[in-house]
């Protein structure tokens, strides 16, 4: 693919993830190594290998890419925690605030 049709797509998706209530979070990229290695980590995963080494591979991918991040200037993700709070019993509500007070204070 030429990088000019490479470049629109890219921009497409960006385009696409800004209607996403997460899509703040997302990275697009393009590149072979890339996507090449976060498939060897997957097969690492499915034969059962330690996440940490895991885990220090996607923070080395992570920090080698330039992101295409879609603008998102006014966005705020949900906060599921507390928008489902309201779906419980009343003694069930007061007793999650309490432990959920209790976690804050353990911070």
């Amino acid at each position: 693919m030429n990088r000019s049709r490479v470049s629109s797509i890219k921009y497409t998706v960006a385009e696409a993830l800004q209607k996403d209530p997460y899509g703040a979070n997302a990275v697009i990229t393009a590149d072979a190594d890339t996507t090449y290695r976060l498939k060897q980590m997957a097969t690492e995963i499915k034969r059962g290998h330690p996440v940490g080494g895991i885990m220090e591979e996607l923070a080395d991918i992570v920090g080698r890419l330039m992101p295409e991040v879609p603008s998102t200037p006014n966005k705020s993700e949900p906060e599921p925690v507390r928008s489902n709070d309201k779906q419980l019993p009343g003694n069930k509500e007061k007793e999650l605030k309490q432990q959920q007070e209790k976690q804050d204070l353990d911070k």
